[in-house]
């Protein structure tokens, strides 16, 4: 690409600083290599907090409780396993495990509850005087 001068327009040379034809100096500009920055920030992984949480609701639940608040970590670890796909798939595993033990609870709950209504049922017919 031709250059001209910036005073009087004739075609200057590769890389001229004045002008051969005038003598005006004309506006060169050093070529400037980019600089590349290279930044290793890996990107932050999210968390699927709903499904920990489920998780560790359900585990709580069954070895405090008795399963009291399986109802309760049984749907926040359905939520946090449809939630998962948001979350490339992280916390999927928590929410299954969340769910199983929610179950087991469930059962553990509903198990308790029969044992004590049949004490209750033998215990109110047995009247001995």
């Amino acid at each position: 690409m031709a250059k001209f001068c910036i005073s009087c327009g004739s075609e200057l040379p590769e890389g001229a600083v004045a002008c051969p034809n005038c003598g005006a100096t004309q506006n060169v500009t050093p070529q400037v290599q980019p600089q590349v920055v290279v930044n290793n920030v890996q990107p932050q992984v999210k968390t699927n907090g709903i499904g920990l949480a489920g998780f560790i609701v359900s585990l709580v639940s069954l070895l405090m409780c008795c399963g009291g608040l399986s109802v309760v970590s049984l749907v926040l670890s359905i939520v946090g396993l449809i939630k998962s796909k948001d979350y490339n798939g992280n916390g999927k595993g928590f929410s299954i495990a969340g769910i199983i033990i929610s179950i087991v609870g469930i059962i553990t709950l509903i198990t308790i509850f029969f044992i004590y209504v049949l004490a209750y049922i033998d215990g109110s017919t047995n009247v001995h005087y």
